[in-house]
This record gives C-alpha cells, structure tokens and sequence, in this order.
C-alpha cells in the first residue's frame, strides 16, 4: 500500500494478517529495530518476510497460506474470499 498508486483493497489487510502471524510466531514484528523511516523503506524495496524455512515445526499448508498473503505484488498476494476458500482448513 506504501508504494501503490491505487486504490486500496482487502489485499492490504492479507499483508497485515500474515504480519500479525509473523509477529505472533516470534514474539516480535518483522525488523521492529528499524526506525519509522527505514522501516517503510525496507518494506518497500526489501523482500518480503517469510517464516524461517529451517524451523519444522510449521505444515507445508501453514507455510503456503502464509506465503500467499505476504506476496508484495497484491496483484499475486490473495484476497480475503480466496484465502477463506483455499485455506479452509485453517479457518473452520
């Protein structure tokens, strides 16, 4: 959304739920050490954040849902009805 020209949409939210998750899981927020202004500048031209593909802990379906909204093109990341449809299992 930082970044965007347009409008926003529920896609935005996607990125903060997988965020919260994110946040959740480690006890901390993504690069909470950064200042406001480098925090926004890494969100924008960094990578996005991911869950750390070395812990096990986490199923191949809990790493997919997170991985698809936290896609920082939002023409990719998922929507809310996708994401309650796709990963169903999670939402039940």
């Amino acid at each position: 959304m930082m970044a965007q020209k347009e409008a926003y949409t529920n896609k935005s939210d996607m990125w903060s739920l997988g965020i919260t998750i994110l946040e959740l899981i480690e006890g901390k927020a993504p690069k909470e050490q950064l200042t406001s202004d480098k925090l926004v500048k890494s969100i924008i031209s960094d990578p996005a954040p991911e869950l750390n593909k070395y812990e096990t802990k986490w199923s191949r379906e809990f790493r997919t849902l997170i991985a698809s909204i936290l896609k920082k093109d939002d023409k990719k990341r998922e929507g809310a009805n996708v994401l309650l449809n796709k990963h169903a299992i999670f939402f039940k």
